[in-house]
């Protein structure tokens, strides 16, 4: 359960870049559409819609991750000070998709240890409880089963199926 929730917030993530990288390259299109209009700047004018957007995408993507290979930059007072606000605010982006990564790797750490935990005091104790190997097997196996593919309840009973909890009864007398 906790790989799907990582997994469905990675997604989320990457989702969130992507749509601050779309929102940025919609912005420098309509800059560049007004420069054209403005002052005449003519290489938007070379260009159908398409590739107007995938080099705005392009900018919006590498100025955004901090690559920035130069290839694109400003010209003008007017975007180079669009440049730098879209930088600080990149940035800061950048700082939350790190922030939520490291959540979200240190929650499935916390998870799996605690999930390992109690599985080594389920063992232990059915040892202590002089249980037949093999049905310890089972029901950790069980429970590794119910961990992975079946929606905790997080009660303690619920943990282990009802043949398993007699057949556990059963041997302890």
């Amino acid at each position: 359960i906790v790989s799907v929730q990582f997994e469905i917030e990675f997604a989320i993530i990457l989702l969130q870049l992507f749509l601050a990288a779309h929102l940025f390259s919609c912005y420098w299109m309509l800059l560049g559409h007004y420069e054209q209009q403005i002052w005449g700047y003519e290489p938007w004018t070379e260009l159908v819609c398409s590739e107007q957007f995938w080099a705005a995408f392009y900018f919006s993507t590498y100025t955004l991750t901090s690559i920035g290979y130069g290839d694109f930059g400003g010209t003008n007072s007017v975007e180079r000070f669009s440049c730098a606000i879209y930088m600080m605010v990149g940035q800061m982006l950048v700082a939350k998709i790190f922030a939520e990564l490291t959540w979200l790797t240190s929650l499935r750490n916390i998870s799996t240890s605690q999930r390992l935990s109690e599985r080594k005091h389920t063992q232990n104790n059915l040892i202590q409880a002089a249980i037949h190997p093999d049905l310890v097997q089972r029901v950790l196996c069980y429970q590794d089963f119910h961990d992975h593919f079946i929606q905790d309840d997080f009660e303690q009973s619920g943990n282990l199926s009802a043949a398993l909890l007699e057949e556990l009864r059963l041997a302890r007398y």
